[in-house]
């Protein structure tokens, strides 16, 4: 039996909901954990990193209390990572990615260079932004206040 919650028109349930079996809850539950370790490895490219961004917001949807601040921040900056060419470096080697490369016509592959300066500068920015808040919090407590700190 498939459950779907709709909220203002929108599917907001995530994967989980679309079924109250255990057996798909624990099918989707492990192709999460595949997924995250797949872009842990650096495998499976951009696709992987959608697939493990949508299960993620999948666990968020599910159980909000359940992640921390960083899971929130992989949230937020995975959509950019999907603009980068961050498996160009530091990934397992497939050669799929290569062969694929190679019948991309020249002028898309020059439009790639400004979104992955886009998206890091995104990146980049998310970060910045996380220690400014961060560090604005910190002096609203106590111990700056009193100059203890």
């Amino acid at each position: 039996m498939c459950r779907f919650r709709l909220a203002r028109g929108t599917f907001a349930g995530g994967d989980f909901t679309l079924s109250a079996s255990p057996w798909y809850f624990e099918l989707v539950y492990h192709l999460g954990i595949a997924a995250a370790l797949a872009v842990m490895l650096g495998v499976g490219g951009r696709p992987g990193l959608a697939l493990h961004w949508a299960l993620l917001w999948s666990v968020y949807q599910r159980q909000p209390g359940l992640l921390d601040g960083g899971d929130n921040l992989a949230y937020v900056v995975i959509p950019f990572l999907l603009l980068t060419h961050c498996y160009d470096r530091f990934a397992l080697p497939t050669g799929l990615a290569s062969r694929l490369a190679r019948h991309v016509p020249g002028h898309l592959r020059a439009v790639s260079v400004p979104f992955h300066n886009l998206g890091v500068l995104m990146v980049a920015a998310q970060i910045c932004l996380v220690y400014v808040v961060s560090g604005l919090y910190k002096v609203m407590g106590e111990e700056w206040q009193d100059g203890t700190a």
